[in-house]
């Protein structure tokens, strides 16, 4: 994170924002992201994935699946 400009930036170390805390790994039932964040919901034009043994959302080569996103749909029922 760079305080300067309030921006999150690549890292190196391969860490993660966790709230204001800096890991080595995203928690249980978290995604990693590709700007180095931990969240319960992929983006828009993402899919839940898991590449060894980590859940993390990457970016869907093609339009992604229904079952991933839906505009208006609560959080809460994407996952399951």
């Amino acid at each position: 994170y760079n305080s300067d400009t309030f921006e999150s930036m690549p890292n190196p170390d391969g860490r993660y924002t966790f709230g204001a805390s800096c890991v080595s790994q995203c928690p249980y039932n978290y995604l990693a992201t590709e700007v180095g964040s931990c969240t319960l919901v992929c983006p828009q034009n993402s899919q839940e994935v898991t590449v060894n043994n980590v859940q993390k959302c990457e970016k869907c080569s093609k339009p992604c699946p229904e079952d991933f996103w839906e505009p208006g749909l609560p959080a809460r029922d994407l996952r399951w």
